[in-house]
């Protein structure tokens, strides 16, 4: 067979792989390599977004509780990543997993987007000195096996959205709170 021949049997055999038989057409396997290939991306920028989201959350909490004069801040804003920052433990995908900051000279108030910290398992904020209320925010968690604040400074009422932790065996400790109510 000449390479005339060759090509022009692999270009009728793509036109009848891309056209198909009558109204039955045969599946491309190429398309569905490509499909996944787009979803696979499409997974990694989501996971980028999410990670860079993270990093600017747990900036303002930073900020918010007057980070520079915590005992312990090495690495906050000065490692990129996340995972590098004390009292911070990350998911293989790096993600974040536990913020475990206790006795650490955290003041301030705890801020609402904390609660956006989607992967979340462990919030250890305790023996500091928080002020004001627990944000109702903390309450979105739905990997969270423990929210740790006790012996702070903290008042009002717990917000029925964190009580509500409890339904998912997450540990809550508000212990030594004087003005924090459960409802």
């Amino acid at each position: 067979m000449s390479n005339k021949t060759t090509l022009c049997i692999l270009i009728l055999f793509q036109a009848f792989l891309s056209v198909g038989c009558g109204d039955k057409k045969i599946p491309n396997p190429d398309s569905k390599i490509e499909k996944n290939k787009r979803e696979e991306e499409q997974k990694r920028e989501q996971l980028k977004t999410q990670i860079i989201q993270e990093k600017l959350i747990l900036i303002k909490f930073y900020e918010t509780t007057n980070g520079i004069n915590w005992t312990d801040s090495n690495g906050w804003k000065v490692y990129n990543n996340v995972c590098d920052w004390y009292g911070i433990e990350c998911h293989i995908d790096g993600t974040v997993y536990k913020l475990n900051l206790p006795q650490n000279n955290l003041k301030g108030k705890i801020n609402p987007e904390l609660g956006n910290l989607k992967n979340l398992g462990k919030l250890d904020l305790s023996e500091n000195n928080l002020t004001g209320q627990i944000p109702k925010e903390l309450g979105n968690f739905t990997k969270l096996y423990a929210l740790l604040l006790f012996s702070n400074k903290l008042m009002g009422v717990v917000p029925s959205e964190v009580i509500a932790l409890e339904n998912n065996n997450t540990v809550l400790n508000f212990i030594g709170n004087q003005s924090l109510k459960r409802p």
